[in-house]
């Protein structure tokens, strides 16, 4: 069986606390490149991601990419430090060179650093079963990518048989 080294899978995971979306592409590459962004609370997932990879796929460059969305209460921790250095640069800029203008407040939301989201924190337990949902989303987007590589090793199959055929026909023209 022909299996093309270009595809695309999704996979999904909903958990009591947080639901994450799993998305895997791959193209070919000589020798297996994985590639893995996990959002910082879940950096410790990579090895296992790689196991996953390593077991599904023998070569090409596959980047995976996983998004949290949390289910719970969100909270939001403001840096008091940071922002009053922002203020204060601000105004010394106001003073320095005689600028005019008002602090715009959603400006300063997106000032990096200055609202930051707090924290994914789990227990032990819920940890672990969110690693393992987590995993099986991993799985399941590797399943539609595999699936993908398939039908994609179907439709090239198809499309050399009939470039065969063509050249079969014009060596027969010649032969004649």
């Amino acid at each position: 069986m022909i299996k093309s080294m270009t595809g695309f899978g999704r996979g999904h995971y909903e958990g009591e606390s947080l639901a994450c979306s799993v998305e895997v592409k791959s193209v070919n590459h000589r020798f297996l490149d994985a590639h893995i962004r996990l959002p910082g609370e879940l950096s410790n997932l990579e090895l296992r991601m790689k196991k996953l990879i390593q077991a599904r796929a023998r070569r090409g460059r596959i980047d995976l990419s996983l998004n949290i969305e949390r289910n719970d209460a969100v909270s939001f921790t403001v840096n008091a430090s940071l922002l009053q250095a922002y203020l204060n640069a601000l105004e010394q800029l106001k003073r320095d060179f005689g600028l005019s203008g008002d602090v715009d407040l959603v400006q300063l939301l997106r000032t990096p650093g200055i609202v930051n989201l707090d924290s994914l924190k789990l227990s032990g337990e819920a940890l672990m079963r969110a690693e393992d949902g987590i995993s099986g989303a991993v799985s399941s987007a590797l399943d539609d990518l595999d699936q993908m590589k398939i039908e994609e090793g179907k439709a090239l199959r198809a499309d050399i048989l009939k470039r065969l055929e063509i050249v079969e026909g014009e060596v027969s023209k010649i032969r004649n």
